[in-house]
Parts: structure tokens; sequence; C-alpha cells
């Protein structure tokens, strides 16, 4: 009996994540192979990159909680004097642009990360494999690092929203590239759209009107979907391209690294004195 029942829990997860797979993959993708591939996946071993960044991220707040001198809340501290978070007083340690993805602010900021970055980019490397989803979240941290550092340059930046946003807006070059063959299109463009309107409206709230105004890094969510979106379009399967997605390719591209070297030389070489902040060595 309670073999059976477990071989019928197995089934039924087997199932869930097949329907959650085929989600993101396109109609022209659906063949025999693939579908038994999809049958066959199992919950062990896991979708190797995303639940790697879920547990290392969580070992890293763990730890720092134990550490830091005052009780950690749902809105934070954040450790200020860790080596892996972004220090604007100290840019010219390159790694930070990266390791302060590792870094969470409070509770509910590490929760809410965890929750959408797994479900999203799980679904994602069922169909596409692990390091084309990794390769979009590190673009995503390192483009929203980029982009907060050049905008409010005396800020603090922590946590894994560029990640999360570009994991998210990577779905948006899946649609786009596979628009007339996606069963669930709609209601993912819809999912992003709404995203989009309420990270937008909390923006502007944040920055214009709240009379506490906190210390997210908007424009680090906005650096992350743009570098999401402009990778997905690169690194996603599309195994029916067409002529016009070959120059969207290109295009996608060329601009992706172009933002991320003006990134870089606007940190580097930005000829605006006390724009950012003395380095502290």
């Amino acid at each position: 009996m309670n073999f059976a029942e477990s071989a019928s829990a197995g089934t039924r997860t087997r199932a869930a994540l097949t329907s959650g797979a085929l989600v993101v993959v396109p109609r022209s993708e659906r063949t025999v192979e693939k579908r038994t591939y999809l049958q066959e996946f199992k919950c062990c071993p896991p979708a190797l990159f995303m639940i790697t960044a879920a547990l290392v991220e969580i070992g890293v707040f763990v730890y720092y909680a134990s550490v830091m001198e005052k009780p950690v809340t749902a809105s934070g501290p954040a450790p200020l004097d860790s080596p892996l978070i972004y220090n604007p007083y100290r840019r010219y340690e390159a790694w930070r642009y990266i390791s302060y993805a590792l870094i969470h602010s409070g509770y509910m900021h590490i929760t809410m990360n965890l929750i959408m970055q797994t479900m999203l980019g799980t679904l994602l490397e069922l169909v596409h494999g692990w390091w084309r989803v990794g390769l979009i979240y590190l673009a995503g941290v390192l483009g929203g690092s980029l982009a907060q550092s050049v905008t409010a340059p005396r800020v603090y930046l922590a946590g894994a929203s560029g990640g999360v946003f570009a994991i998210s807006y990577a779905h948006v070059g899946n649609i786009l590239l596979n628009w007339s063959e996606m069963q669930y299109r709609w209601f993912q463009l819809a999912f992003i759209l709404i995203i989009t309107i309420s990270d937008l409206s909390m923006a502007l709230y944040d920055s214009y009107w709240s009379p506490t105004p906190s210390n997210t890094g908007h424009m680090a969510h906005l650096g992350g979907a743009m570098a999401g979106m402009l990778v997905g379009i690169n690194l996603l399967r599309n195994l029916q391209q067409r002529k016009w997605e070959r120059y969207c390719w290109w295009v996608a591209l060329v601009v992706f690294f172009m933002l991320i070297a003006s990134g870089v030389l606007l940190n580097v070489f930005l000829p605006v004195p006390e724009y950012f902040p003395e380095s502290q060595y």
C-alpha cells in the first residue's frame, strides 16, 4: 500500500513538472523525444543552478544573521562591512559587482527573491539547461549593479533582485522568439506585465511620494530585466530560427555588450569630479 502511494505521488510530481515545463516549450519543440525527457525528469538530482544559488544565498544569510550584533528583522539590517556587498566606497573591488547578490537585507528580502528565482528559474532550467539559466542570472546581477552604481553612485547594494528580474524577463525573450508557437503566451505576457507595472509603481512611489523611502535598488531591477531579456534572446533555445530572428539575435547581443561596456567605462573613467565617493583603501 505504501509503495503504491509512493509511486502514485511520484507520477503526479512528474506530471506537474512536465506541465510546468511545457509552459516554456514552444509547440515546435514538443517532440516525442522532448516529452519523453520531461516525463523522465526526477526531483533528484534537481535543477542544478537555481537550487545551488538558493542554498548558497541561504547559507550566507544565516552566517551574517548569526555574527551581526543587531537582530535580523523583515527589512534588515544588511552587513555593510561584508566583503561581498556592493560598497560604493570600494568600487575598485570588482567582485562586488557580482557577489552582492549573495547578501540580503532582512528575511522578507531573501524570501521573496528565493521564491521568484526558484519558481521561474526552474521552469526555464528544465527546458533550456542549467548553464544557460546560470549565464542569464549572472548577466542580470552584473547589469543590475552597473545600472545602480552609475545612477545612484553613493548607495550600497545587496540582494539577488538583478538576477531575479533577469530570469523573469528572460521569459520575454523566449516568448518573443517563439510567439506563434507558445501555448500559454498571453498568460506569460500578462504575468510579466503585472510584475513590470507593480515594480514601476513601487519605484515611482518610493522615489517621489513615500514619506519614508526605502533603500530598494530600483535601477538594479531595471538593469537586471534588460540584461535578462537581451541575453535570453541569445541563449534560450530556438530550434525554429527565422530570418528576422537572426537579426534580433545580433541586435540583442550588440546592445547587451554596449550597455555592459558603458557601465564599466562610466564606473572607471566618468569625467565628473566628486560624482563617485572617494575610495576607501
